[in-house]
């Protein structure tokens, strides 16, 4: 019965147990005017989600290739299938690369605050 109370009084909002920091994330709230950091991290994500819908649709067109006509196929075999694996190694690596940075364990960098 008392849970329910605290359930009902508590208005307002929940705050996250764990702060986020982040240039990003400051500026698209409004806490902070957009600064270089923060444009270079935007542009990382917004090439890394580009890579990422390339991946995908090459992956759905690899997928599907058995059921498009034959010189589709033979297209999507000659062309796409080789430089695929590649590509997802470079995405990967990218992504990661990009984990490191934001986490602050590059060798020889800085805690980032």
């Amino acid at each position: 019965m008392q849970g329910q109370r605290r359930r009902k009084n508590r208005k307002g909002k929940v705050e996250p147990k764990v702060k986020v920091e982040s240039a990003v994330v400051d500026m698209a709230t409004g806490k902070t005017p957009a600064n270089a950091v923060g444009e270079a991290e935007g542009r990382v994500l917004q090439a890394l989600a580009g890579f990422f819908g390339v991946l995908l649709t090459e992956g759905l067109l690899l997928a599907g290739a058995g059921f498009l006509p034959a010189e589709a196929d033979s297209f999507i075999q000659d062309y796409l299938y080789p430089s695929f694996s590649p590509q997802m190694l470079l995405f990967l690596g990218m992504s990661s690369a990009y984990g490191l940075w934001k986490t602050g364990k590059l060798p020889g960098q800085q805690q980032m605050k």
